[in-house]
């Protein structure tokens, strides 16, 4: 179902409006410049009319557009005035004032055929009424006929314009909804990439701010920069997709670590031609790993035995790991401990108190305490 709703133009439709426009003041430039020679037999004000009211008009609303970020959808009906003017200082400009309509309609249509249509209508008398006025030949035909024509282009642009935004829109809040930063780059990273996603949840910063050429470059810290482009160019020139692991600044100047699966797309010969990323946050997991060696390397150096034990079926408990201290307190080495019973490097009575004491910890999740071992 396509929305008829006038809504605020994304980047990538109001590119293509400026582009619309641009493509107009050019075309228009080059028929008051044709205009103006003698050889091409037209009125001397057509000149006139187009360098001086429809090349300023256009990077007027062309400027308009991008500042209100609203599609024009009316400018078939503006067009059709200003062109039954046209026609009425030179008849013999009818079919090309026909073709600006359907090209005009074709494109208002990307912000829905209703209105365009309504457009379409409210100015499509002012050519008809010039091409009957100044004698066109064949005029209301070709009116009758671009008219047709461009009512249906409306209904077809619209329909297929209304699909590519919902599926963008679709795509952006897929984006949106999960923790990663997903980018494109031709041919490498960190040079001037396309970043999208939740960069502003992730670093507190926009897409746009990050897509320029260096942006993202700029955010790793200097050591990192030089290994990470290096081993990253590397794997993209061999076609091969990779995995990164480094750091990027926050817009707070904190250090995040994050994770960039990289996948390369290829041309026939095998060279890279796209690079495209997910990355995702794994500074806690970094922070966990780092707590973890902390916490071995404190476990290698204290002077208190420790051992971590498995709960069989049996009710035996087997000695998955031990640190140094147990090793020297047992008088045997780590190998000869592991996958034995807790209770073998426990002589006399005191093996069962610690197989009792081992079971009630299993069993009630509390810890318990005896003096002596044995």
């Amino acid at each position: 179902m396509v929305s008829h709703d006038q809504v605020e133009l994304g980047d990538f439709e109001l590119g293509l409006w400026r582009l619309f426009f641009e493509i107009r003041i050019v075309g228009l430039l080059a028929l008051g410049v044709i205009s103006a020679i003698p050889a091409a037999d037209l009125h001397p004000l057509v000149a006139v009319y187009t360098l001086s009211v429809g090349v300023p008009l256009n990077i007027i609303l062309r400027e308009l557009t991008t500042r209100t970020r609203m599609a024009p959808w009316w400018i078939p009906a503006l067009d059709a005035a200003l062109l039954a003017y046209a026609i009425s200082l030179e008849p013999q400009v009818a079919p090309l004032a026909g073709v600006l309509i359907l090209a005009s309609t074709s494109h208002a249509a990307t912000a829905g055929w209703p209105r365009t249509i309504v457009a379409l209508l409210l100015g499509v008398p002012f050519m008809a009424l010039a091409v009957v006025r100044y004698d066109v030949p064949d005029g209301l035909l070709l009116v009758a006929g671009y008219t047709t024509v461009a009512i249906g282009v409306s209904v077809f642009v619209a329909v297929i314009a209304g699909e590519e935004r919902r599926v963008r829109r679709s795509r952006e809040q897929l984006l949106d909804g999960i923790d990663a930063i997903v980018w494109e780059a031709h041919p490498y990273p960190f040079v001037d990439a396309t970043i999208s996603g939740n960069t502003d949840k992730m670093l507190g910063l926009d897409n746009a701010s990050l897509s320029g050429p260096g942006a993202w470059l700029a955010r790793l810290p200097a050591f990192d920069r030089a290994p990470v482009v290096a081993q990253s160019r590397a794997a993209i020139d061999a076609g091969a997709d990779h995995e990164l692991s480094y750091r990027i600044e926050t817009a707070d100047g904190d250090l995040l670590h994050v994770r960039d699966r990289v996948r390369v797309e290829v041309d026939g010969d095998g060279r890279p031609i796209t690079a495209r990323g997910v990355m995702v946050d794994v500074t806690a997991e970094v922070r966990v790993r780092e707590s973890n060696r902390n916490l071995a390397e404190l476990v290698e150096r204290v002077p208190v035995g420790l051992l971590v034990a498995r709960a069989e079926k049996n009710g035996e408990f087997t000695m998955i790991t031990v640190n140094p201290a147990y090793e020297r307190l047992a008088g045997r080495p780590a190998t000869a401990l592991v996958n034995t019973s807790v209770t073998s490097a426990i002589s006399g009575p005191g093996g069962a108190e610690i197989a009792r004491l081992l079971g009630k910890v299993h069993h009630t999740g509390r810890p318990q305490h005896r003096d002596e071992a044995g």
